[in-house]
């Protein structure tokens, strides 16, 4: 019988990198079945800064680029739902220095 990929987890993850950060990051997020996933990054106030991920999904592991330049320091928050359950991290932005 075939071995399932490694990468692929029994239970369900979201992360982002790098972080803290002040340019662009990358989220990653693992799928243990097939559904209807969100990604949504939120600010302190709770308001959708942007929805990232909004269809259904196979199982797996997925990188989802985000161009957060532009962004307000500070804290934000990113959340992956599937199936009424949910995952969720904090994203530290910081000032880019410079001219």
């Amino acid at each position: 019988s075939q071995e399932p990929a490694p990468e692929v987890e029994a239970t369900w993850f979201v992360r982002c990198a790098p972080n803290p950060s002040d340019g662009d990051v990358v989220f990653k997020y693992a799928l243990p079945t097939s559904g209807y996933v969100t990604l949504r990054v939120f600010d302190v106030s709770g308001r959708v800064v942007q929805t990232l991920v909004d269809g259904t999904e196979s199982a797996g592991v997925r990188e989802v680029p985000w161009g957060a330049r532009g962004l307000a320091p500070g804290l934000y928050i990113y959340r992956l739902e599937m199936d009424g359950a949910m995952r969720w991290g904090k994203l530290v932005r910081l000032h880019r220095g410079g001219n």
